[in-house]
């Protein structure tokens, strides 16, 4: 056993593992830290694996910028189980150990031309640093094919083609040819593992001729050629350098001429060429396949002191388990944070609403819904306060069939012209408090508490206290996050009004808009939307700050934002108005 093999599958393996379940990580790391494990990466193989666009089969955290690939998540506990094989049989079982390191090293080494070609194409692009970095990742990319390469040579150097007699008198020699279901596992396996290989890559470098030559000859055919040019490269190498593929290694099995000696890039082109004639695929019901017969060649069985193939079968049900487990326990995950994230919306809007009710005064609108009724389509109730007085509302009814198309201007526009023939109704401010449904527990299973408001046996729920004749600036929760900036993205659906002062609590951030700003209302198209724009912002570092905003009257409205990267929370603190 080569000690040498042995250590270097483990810390390839290992460590590929360990950078991709990083991002399964509930992690918002500092900028620093992203860059020590950007860096750090450097040290596993670094191969890439996806099917035509790189988004396919991936895992996207919000919070967590990495992102994990699921085909790289087998291919490395594949190549870990095979290091363990290794150590196990003290070296005699090499073939998963062989199929790793065959594609590490064809990839790495396709990874070279790439950086090349990119370099070349963006090179108006390169600053001083870029130039440093794209030196760094051809140094790597060479660095890693030489490893791999050499892993290989050594883990196929005793590798011999199996022979027999066919006759004991004769004693004539005759190769021992590869199955009829081995060649069609090397057919499908080689025709994949070529796709996850390069399609990504070619996307990458010749998006834009690719886009052009998809409005010319249509998508289909891009995904054609890109299949084409993939399994060509893919073969080609495999079989014109070594005889092999990484599927024949599973197999152990390999090309040679009829004559027993090693193709070369001519045979190779031949074989791969001729796999595209039509049919060709029905030719194997004869001797041999027309890709063998045309370019000469012939795929023959290769001594294997390993375990028997048949022990590989335990792979199969291993690997469909493995997938089940983390798809379930992925899908739970992501359950577990939806849920998270809505019982967390729910408590800022039961706390927003309690706020409310507490400094309850003539301004507010209130918006009942019957608890029955559902989410999307029911009509609403709301309540225009009129009149506070100790612990009695008086108020006015107004009722609305739609009421999800409506903001707060517009909701203003409806009450002043339905206010006089508006009906009214008086209440007590304690029970206001009881329509509401604390737990969202309670919330989710449809156990939600409400009033009867109108004594009609119906139960109506607050589902939020609108702020009439005013500002009303919402949160929308989306902007952008990146080299030290925030950009967050917020909504005036009120009166317009003036930004006129941003103030630091937590964090050192230096804002970039111009104050005053002018803040219009908001349209349903997101005419009007603004943004809070910030420098020197550490990712990975909560931040606060309260902005104040002033309207015609010269009243002026005190929000707060709290956060940390782009999860954050915006709430009225302070209403200060002018008497």
């Amino acid at each position: 056993m080569n000690k040498q093999i042995k250590w270097l599958s483990y810390w390839a393996s290992i460590t590929g593992l360990v950078f991709q379940l990083i991002a399964f990580l509930p992690l918002q790391p500092l900028k620093t830290t992203i860059d020590l494990i950007n860096y750090s990466s450097y040290l596993s193989p670094g191969i890439n694996l996806s099917f035509i666009r790189n988004s396919l089969f991936e895992y996207r955290n919000s919070d967590n910028p990495f992102v994990a690939n699921y085909f790289l998540l087998a291919f490395y506990f594949v190549m870990l189980v095979g290091a363990m094989l290794y150590a196990k049989s003290k070296g005699k079982e090499k073939r998963l150990l062989a199929f790793s390191f065959s594609i590490i090293a064809l990839f790495k080494a396709f990874s070279i031309l790439v950086i090349i070609i990119s370099y070349i194409k963006y090179f108006a692009m390169y600053s001083g640093a870029s130039h440093a970095i794209f030196a760094l990742n051809l140094l790597v990319a060479a660095g890693w094919t030489f490893i791999a390469h050499h892993a290989l040579k050594l883990l196929l150097a005793n590798t011999e083609v199996m022979k027999s007699t066919n006759d004991s008198a004769l004693s004539l020699l005759i190769y021992q040819k590869a199955s009829l279901n081995q060649r069609f596992i090397h057919h499908i396996l080689d025709l994949i593992m070529s796709i996850l290989m390069f399609s990504g890559a070619l996307v990458a470098i010749f998006r834009e001729e690719l886009s052009g030559l998809a409005s010319l000859a249509g998508e289909r055919t891009v995904i054609y050629l890109i299949i084409f040019v993939s399994r060509f490269i893919y073969l080609i190498m495999f079989e014109g350098l070594l005889g092999i593929s990484p599927a024949k290694l599973l197999t152990s099995s390999i090309v040679i001429n009829e004559n027993g000696s090693s193709i070369g890039f001519k045979a190779a082109f031949l074989r791969t060429l001729s796999r595209h004639i039509p049919l060709e695929a029905f030719s194997f019901f004869g001797d041999n396949g027309w890709h063998d017969t045309i370019s000469k060649t012939m795929v023959v069985k290769t001594n294997s002191e390993g375990f028997s193939a048949t022990r590989f079968l335990w792979f199969i049900p291993a690997f469909i388990a493995m997938g089940i487990c983390g798809y379930v326990g992925h899908e739970l995950y992501d359950d577990y944070k939806s849920y998270k994230y809505q019982e967390g919306k729910h408590e800022d809007k039961i706390s927003a609403i309690q706020r409310k009710l507490t400094n309850l005064n003539t301004s507010y609108l209130i918006k009942f819904e019957d608890v029955e009724s559902s989410y999307f389509s029911s009509p609403a109730y709301y309540l225009k306060v009129e009149e506070v007085k100790d612990d009695v509302i008086s108020a006015s009814i107004l009722f609305i069939e739609n009421p999800y198309q409506y903001k707060n201007s517009e909701l203003e526009a409806l009450y002043l012209k339905n206010k006089a023939f508006s009906d009214s109704i008086m209440l007590n401010k304690s029970l206001l408090a009881e329509a509401m449904t604390l737990k969202y527990d309670d919330y989710k299973k449809g156990d939600r508490r409400g009033i009867d408001l109108f004594k009609d046996g119906k139960r109506y729920e607050i589902e939020k206290i609108y702020r009439l004749f005013a500002p009303a600036i919402e949160d929308k929760g989306t902007g952008g996050m990146g080299n030290g900036t925030l950009s967050l993205r917020m909504c005036n659906y009120g009166w317009p009004c003036d930004l006129v002062e941003i103030e630091n609590i937590e964090g050192d951030m230096i804002w970039e808009n111009q104050l005053p700003q002018r803040l219009e209302t908001t349209n349903y198209d997101s005419f009007g939307s603004f943004r809070l724009e910030a420098s020197n912002v550490t990712r990975g570092k909560n931040y606060a700050f309260i902005f104040t905003v002033q309207d015609s009257l010269g009243n002026r409205y005190r929000y707060q934002v709290k956060g940390l990267n782009m999860e954050r929370k915006c709430q009225v603190v302070e209403e200060i108005l002018v008497d």
